[in-house]
């Protein structure tokens, strides 16, 4: 092999790697673009939540309670998940016991006229 030869599988060898590096750094571009739309979406999933009015730690009880919930009924708990099963009951227990006022999420029959009243209102309160 002459020096031109050299020179010519040595650019070749260059320009393919720099396309291949080109072509990574696109994908990693719109896969952090991604990302990010992601990380915005549950912020703002995360705000919403706190507008539910209960704390961070029943919010938690609850949702695993839920998970742990469908586990058991497609088979048998293991001995792990039962004692998160326990200790997020008791958790939860103890927030309800220290804070039993949960009229916010008390449901009751309304007639049509309430509904609508309760819809027209500015509060949410019917007048």
């Amino acid at each position: 092999m002459n020096i031109l030869e050299l020179e010519k599988t040595f650019s070749d060898a260059a320009y393919s790697t720099i396309l291949e590096l080109q072509n990574k750094l696109a994908d990693l571009q719109q896969k952090n673009e991604h990302l990010v739309s992601l990380l915005r979406e549950n912020t703002i999933t995360a705000i919403t939540v706190n507008h539910l009015n209960i704390s961070n730690e029943q919010l938690i009880c609850e949702t695993q309670i839920a998970l742990i919930k469908e586990k058991a009924i497609t088979r048998d708990l293991n001995m792990e998940e039962t004692k998160k099963f326990e200790t997020f009951c008791k958790v939860l227990a103890e927030i309800k016991r220290i804070n039993p006022d949960d009229t916010m999420y008390k449901v009751k029959s309304m007639s049509s006229e309430e509904l609508l009243k309760l819809a027209e209102s500015d509060d949410g309160s019917i007048s």
